[in-house]
């Protein structure tokens, strides 16, 4: 059996590439951001670190859905209420959500840093 932290002999060309774990929008955007971060302009960076107030507003929308989701779930009959499945789907899309918020908020903290960073060097 394979962990995440280990590559499978089974297939060679899996065996050479490193496992990241699960596959999410976080990760990939972290991979892209480190693998491009050494080209951006400076433009460009303050551009990326503004993703933060993105991140932050589609935050506070997904709250206000969940908040409405357990108004009616808590003020609806019993039988109303979507079960099994339909709650399943449901908790995906949302943590699909969340996922995407959080990989904005690491690539816009990462954009910033290296802003800060080139800012440092540039007095030095």
């Amino acid at each position: 059996m394979t962990t995440n932290n280990q590559a499978t002999n089974t297939d060679q060309t899996h065996a050479l590439k490193p496992n990241y774990g699960l596959t999410k929008p976080s990760t990939a955007f972290f991979l892209l951001f480190e693998a491009a971060k050494n080209t951006l302009t400076t433009d460009q960076l303050e551009y990326l670190s503004g993703f933060s107030e993105q991140a932050m507003m589609e935050a506070k929308d997904l709250s206000d859905t969940l908040m409405m989701i357990g108004s009616l779930i808590y003020s609806a009959e019993a039988e109303n209420l979507p079960r099994g499945e339909k709650i399943g789907q449901m908790l995906w899309v949302y943590a699909s959500h969340l996922e995407h918020i959080a990989g904005m908020m690491c690539f816009a903290s990462d954009a910033k840093f290296e802003l800060v960073k080139r800012k440092e060097q540039k007095r030095a």
